[in-house]
C-alpha cells in the first residue's frame, strides 16, 4: 500500500513540535536568578568602553576584563569599569543592552556566591542618595539579565573577588598553608597558592621534553589582617 504525505502536513507537524518545545522550555532557570544569597555593593562608574560587533568577537580584552561572552547578534557591548568605596578598580562588568550609565554614576553591583552562576555580576540603578536597593530587582529592572560565558578565567576572578575584605585567618582555615608568602611593592603580605602540573610535549611523534602549566593565586593582606586586593600569575590561569 502506498502512503502519500502532503508537504503542507509535514510543515504543520514540524511547526507544532517547534512551538511545543518553545512553550515548555524555560528561558531562565529560577534557581540561578533567584538565589537568596546574592549580595551587592554601591560602585561608581569610572570609565566606559563600547565594543562593536567585530571587536567584541576578537576577544583581545578577555584577559583584562574577565569574560569571553559579549552577547549575541550584531549590537554593541558596553563595558563599565567600576570602583568601590575604597577606589579599587577590581570590578568589571559587561552589559549588553539594559540600563545605560554615565561616568560618575552610582550603581548597584550585584554578585552571587555561586561563582558558576552565569547571570551575575549585574548592574542596576541605586536608590536616592547612592543607596543600595534592598534586592537586585532582576525582574523589574531590564527583563531577562545578561548571561555570561563562565570561562576558567571568569571563574577564577570571581573566586578571588569573593575574598576581598575578609580576614586572612578565614583564608588559611579554608585553603590551608600557602605555597609561599612575600612582601609586595606596597609592603603588604602576599599569600600565594600555586597549582601546577608537568606533562610530556611532542611535535608530531617526536618527544620534545617536559612542559609545565602553572597558576599562582595571590591574595594581598593589609596591616589589619584583611584581604584587600588580589592578582594572578601564570600560563594556566585564564585558559
Amino acid at each position: 500500500m502506498e502512503i502519500s504525505i502532503r508537504p503542507w502536513r509535514v510543515l504543520i507537524l514540524v511547526l507544532g513540535v517547534f512551538l511545543s518545545a518553545c512553550a515548555t522550555k524555560p528561558d531562565i532557570p529560577d534557581s540561578e536568578i533567584n538565589d537568596p544569597r546574592v549580595y551587592g555593593r554601591v560602585m561608581t562608574v569610572r570609565e566606559i568602553k563600547t565594543f562593536g560587533p567585530l571587536s567584541k568577537y576578537l576577544n583581545f580584552h578577555v584577559r583584562d576584563y574577565g569574560s569571553s561572552s559579549l552577547g549575541s547578534g550584531v549590537g554593541n557591548s558596553t563595558l563599565y569599569l567600576l570602583a568601590d568605596e575604597r577606589g579599587r578598580d577590581k570590578y568589571h562588568v559587561i552589559e549588553n543592552g539594559g540600563p545605560e550609565y554615565k561616568v560618575g554614576d552610582c550603581v548597584s553591583y550585584w554578585m552571587s556566591p555561586d561563582i558558576d552562576n552565569p547571570y551575575y555580576p549585574r548592574l542596576t540603578r541605586t536608590s536616592g542618595g547612592c543607596k543600595l536597593y534592598a534586592t537586585d530587582g532582576i525582574w523589574t529592572e531590564d527583563g531577562a539579565p545578561y548571561k555570561y560565558n563562565v570561562t576558567k578565567s571568569v571563574r577564577l576572578k570571581r573566586l578571588l573577588q569573593s575574598w576581598l575584605d575578609r580576614p586572612v585567618a578565614d583564608l588559611l582555615k579554608q585553603w590551608g598553608k600557602p605555597t609561599r608568602t612575600f612582601r609586595d611593592e606596597n609592603g603588604k603580605t602576599a599569600y600565594v597558592y600555586n597549582t601546577s602540573y608537568e606533562f610530556d610535549t611532542y611535535i608530531g611523534n617526536r618527544y620534545t621534553g617536559r612542559g609545565v602549566d602553572s597558576c599562582d593565586k595571590i591574595l594581598h593582606v593589609g596591616s589589619s589582617g584583611m584581604i584587600d586586593s588580589w592578582s594572578w600569575k601564570g600560563n594556566d590561569c585564564d585558559q
